[in-house]
């Protein structure tokens, strides 16, 4: 979600839509400390919605090792007006649930959090797994 990964990996066949929440899914972090999500019929977690092309879509495919490392699903979401929308997620196979997340990964989702103005309260979870 960190706009400035996103524009690196996708260039200009990205566009950005917004805030989303995904109901029923809960962020964790993997051995690595990289995030995946999990289904969670109680919780909800917050991320950004982007439109992608073809080329867009391939190159994150190959970012996140699809679908050796990461698989994609497609999930309903709830974007900033309200609306239910679908999307597509990667998430990993056969996760650790309560992985500890790597700092650098986790600053630079918590930077996309603050720059694409997700809830604050979503912001200071994300925040309370910085490890001092």
């Amino acid at each position: 979600m960190n706009l400035n990964h996103m524009r690196t990996l996708c260039g200009k066949h990205m566009k950005v839509v917004g805030p989303a929440q995904a109901l029923g899914y809960e962020l964790g972090f993997n051995s690595q400390g990289y995030g995946t999500i999990f289904d969670s019929p109680a919780k909800s977690m917050w991320g950004v919605l982007f439109e992608l092309d073809e080329t867009a879509l391939k190159a994150l495919d190959n970012y996140e090792e699809y679908p050796t490392v990461y698989d994609r699903k497609e999930i309903f979401v709830k974007n900033v007006f309200g609306k239910t929308v679908t999307a597509t997620v990667y998430f990993q196979h056969n996760p650790v649930h309560n992985g500890l997340p790597n700092q650098e990964y986790l600053m630079r989702v918590i930077i996309g959090a603050k720059e694409n103005n997700l809830p604050k309260e979503w912001i200071a979870s994300l925040e309370s797994h910085i490890v001092s």
